[in-house]
């Protein structure tokens, strides 16, 4: 239960600075396509 609360804190830190860092997040968005493809090979 603690482990799943802290993955859930570590999701709200880095969406919020997601949104805090709006260039970040654009490039975000065009990288992770990329990497779920790289992924998928």
């Amino acid at each position: 239960m603690l482990q799943i609360a802290k993955s859930i804190d570590i999701m709200i830190e880095v969406t919020t600075f997601m949104l805090s860092h709006r260039e970040v997040l654009i490039l975000y968005k065009s990288i992770a396509p990329k990497a779920i493809a790289i992924g998928k090979i």
